[in-house]
């Protein structure tokens, strides 16, 4: 899943119209995207001990953050190049001791982003009789 994912980011920065594509050496969200993948990937060899409707949860839950941060990249660095920077990334020295803390902060921001949309679906379902009485 991890080369999938990161194949469909590259695919999407080759059809950019840009000659050069930018790469960050260290950009926050790019180590959110690839701390989230690896995690994905884990789960996806490792979930074995759960019911298929929790792994599966699980991985759309974890393919959902994952495509949160490459959005949030996509949006800031358009032609973004994603596998030089993820290479460049993970070949960093002392990449793995850095793992633990992206994780703890990504997936606070990621927490915080899902109550965010959890507290505007309520708002829009409290306009849902509006919305009917318009177009009903």
């Amino acid at each position: 899943m991890l080369l999938g994912l990161l194949g469909a980011a590259a695919l999407a920065a080759q059809q950019s119209p840009q000659q050069s594509p930018p790469v960050a050496d260290d950009n926050p969200d790019l180590r959110c995207m690839v701390a989230f993948s690896i995690v994905l990937d884990q789960t996806e060899k490792n979930g074995d001990m759960k019911n298929g409707d929790t792994k599966e949860a699980e991985k759309a839950g974890l393919t959902t953050i994952v495509m949160y941060y490459v959005g949030k990249i996509d949006g800031r660095l358009p032609g973004f190049n994603y596998a030089g920077a993820v290479k460049k990334l993970i070949e960093a020295p002392g990449y793995g001791t850095k793992l633990p803390a992206d994780l703890q902060r990504c997936g606070a921001e990621a927490a915080k982003r899902g109550q965010t949309l959890i507290e505007l679906g309520e708002e829009l379902q409290s306009m849902a009789p509006l919305v009917e009485s318009k177009h009903g």
